[in-house]
């Protein structure tokens, strides 16, 4: 199984690194779109300097970071949670975008952060705020927060639309069809609940799909019309909105080729622990392949990623008359 989840993505210790493989592949997508990429210096200086990473020191007396990731707008920013040992040393620093204290740090520490702000970073020092004051703090330190501020915890419903180019419902699927139970399957640590009549009301609190010809957000017709696979992408489950791509695909194997396409992560993760930054717009799809192990591909499942990566450019060449940013 393979993801692709973001074109957004943040690392806490590699901000160099993305940035390489930005220009990478824009190198290859055509000569003179990579001359006129590093003629735009505005630009480039521009994307060199977001910082989109909030990092918050882990406290024993309290850790801020669930409550701060609660505040914050999602689409903006992401949240870590960071030891003692990280903050000694240099490589959070280029991409941070505020320090969140809520103790006295070490000396080492406070080293690390003498030059951090040396160099224009924000450093935020709690004592015992409430939420409300967190929330006027964070935007003194031009942190954007949005006006309805989510509870800890708060309970995504992900309510998803199953699309097909085949006339075999997914409850017919041979996966699918031993495994369910009165509609309900479970898949990793969830149960999802499926219905056929796109209109029928679901009881479920948090997982649901409709089968449907269409979805409102995803022109599942004009998909349907650009797609050359033979089994790649023919099933898809549609979220508006879904905590991360990956989470209907975790666990036993569900349909060969099905594609989970989102239009909002709220909390998609990448390698390393590192979280991705997914607004409304990214390209953010998860796919699940079942390879015959003793096939050339099986044996060799790391050359995925390397397929996947040609595919996207090959993809965006295909439309070169726009301004393309990887």
């Amino acid at each position: 199984m393979i993801t692709h989840n973001s074109l957004l993505s943040k690392s806490i210790f590699q901000p160099a690194f993305h940035r390489r493989i930005q220009s990478l592949v824009i190198s290859q997508i055509q000569p003179n779109l990579w001359t006129e990429y590093k003629n735009m210096s505005s630009v480039s200086e521009k994307s060199k300097n977001i910082k989109l990473n909030i990092l918050v020191l882990r406290s024993e007396k309290r850790d801020m970071t669930d409550e701060i990731r609660s505040l914050v707008d999602a689409s903006r920013y992401t949240v870590y949670s960071v030891t003692p040992q990280q903050l000694v040393t240099s490589a959070w620093r280029g991409s941070c975008r505020l320090l969140v204290l809520s103790e006295t740090p070490s000396s080492e520490v406070e080293r690390s952060c003498k030059y951090y702000t040396g160099s224009g970073g924000s450093i935020l020092r709690l004592q015992d705020q409430e939420r409300k004051d967190l929330v006027r703090l964070l935007k003194s330190k031009n942190v954007e927060v949005p006006d309805e501020v989510k509870p800890i915890n708060s309970l995504v419903e992900m309510k998803g639309s199953f699309l097909s180019s085949s006339k075999i419902s997914f409850s017919n699927h041979p996966n699918i069809r031993r495994r369910l139970d009165n509609r309900t399957l479970r898949q990793g640590f969830e149960e999802w609940k499926f219905y056929q009549n796109p209109e029928e009301p679901d009881s479920s609190p948090k997982y649901a799909v409709h089968s449907r010809d269409t979805c409102s957000t995803f022109n599942f017709n004009e998909y349907l019309e650009n797609l050359s696979t033979r089994d790649l992408g023919h099933n898809i489950f549609h979220f508006t909105k879904i905590s991360s791509s990956m989470v209907p695909l975790e666990g036993q194997p569900l349909i060969h080729g099905l594609m989970v396409v989102a239009d909002e992560q709220l909390s998609g993760k990448g390698r390393g622990g590192n979280n991705w930054i997914s607004p409304v717009g990214c390209a953010m799809f998860s796919l699940q392949l079942h390879l015959d192990t003793s096939s050339h591909l099986g044996k060799r499942p790391s050359l995925l990623q390397h397929l996947v990566g040609l595919s996207a450019v090959q993809a965006l060449r295909s439309d070169l008359s726009m301004m393309i940013w990887i």
